[in-house]
Order: C-alpha cells, then structure tokens, then sequence
C-alpha cells in the first residue's frame, strides 16, 4: 500500500502431483503461469518407488518427532523396519511422517509395527454395509493390490484418475 517502489529478491518453489503440461493442453491451468513457475523442474518419484528413502526418512521423523514429544528413551522394536519397507505409502512422505508422529505419541516405551497404524490387508474391510465405508475400503483394497499407483487404481476402479483424487481427499486416504 505504499506509494514507493520496495525492491525484492524471491525464489517461488511449489510443487504439484500433477502433468501441468497437460493440463495446459486441456485448458485447465494458465499456460503463462506455468511458464513463469517452470524454471526448474524436478521429479521425484513416489516414496513406494524409493525404499531405499524409507528408513532413512524414519530415521528422521523419529529423531525429530523424539526430541519434541520429550520420549528420548523410545526404542524402536523388531520388525518395524520390515513394516514400513512392506508398506505401499500411498499418502508419501508426508503418510509416513504422520504414521511416525502418531506413533511416538502413542507408544510407551518400545514402539512395535502396530503403533504405526499401517492399513494393511488385514485391516482393510468392513462388514458396514454403508455405502461410504464400503467405497472407501474397495478404494484402500484397489490402492494396496496396485502397489500404490494412482493410475492402476483408477484403472481398476473404473474410475477417471481426477474422480479417484476427489474420492481419496474425501476419504482420506491420501
């Protein structure tokens, strides 16, 4: 609101699980705008496609996650690594660094592969015959025999890819 000129200096950084090319190609986002935003661009790949990330990443939020909830003197139990490795992670980085908080919270003294809360396949199922709990486990089935991959699960779903992203915001599942 000024009336005088304030130079700045900023780097935008942002990031996307979606092509921006073709959603240029399909109207749906401003080609100018991403013009502007492309000057570098980087992939990574999903996390279930880096397991060599997994323990590394664990490591961390366990490390972080420790010092501020004062549990210093948690230890980690058998098999957890080999839970988290098995695992599919298709909420990423960002679902394994919740599942590590929320274990840490939770846990006593030694934190087990159960405290990490993992839908696995024995967890996904209901026998509620509600229409949003049956959706929502035939999603979290479809995403586990897909590995994960958005694609494949939609595919298999019959569904369109931006239907299965608005299905797993609602249900939370990503």
């Amino acid at each position: 609101g000024d009336s005088k000129e304030i130079s700045v200096d900023v780097r935008i950084i942002s990031a996307t699980n979606k092509v921006l090319t073709k959603l240029v190609s399909e109207d749906s986002f401003r080609q100018d705008l991403m013009y502007r935003l492309n000057t570098v661009e980087l992939f990574i790949p999903p996390l279930r496609e880096r397991p060599e990330d997994i323990s590394l990443l664990a490591k961390h939020f366990f490390g972080q996650f420790t010092e501020k909830y004062k549990k210093e003197s948690l230890s980690i139990g058998d098999n957890v690594a080999q839970a988290l490795l098995e695992y599919s992670w298709p909420g990423n980085v960002r679902e394994l660094e919740h599942a590590i908080e929320r274990a840490i919270i939770l846990a006593d003294k030694v934190l087990h592969p159960n405290d990490l809360a993992l839908q696995t396949h024995s967890h996904v199922g209901t026998d509620s015959l509600n229409v949003s709990d049956v959706e929502r486990d035939v999603i979290q089935k479809a995403l586990l025999k897909c590995g994960g991959n958005l694609s494949k699960t939609a595919l298999e779903l019959g569904l369109g890819r931006s239907t299965l992203y608005r299905k797993l915001k609602k249900y939370q599942l990503q």
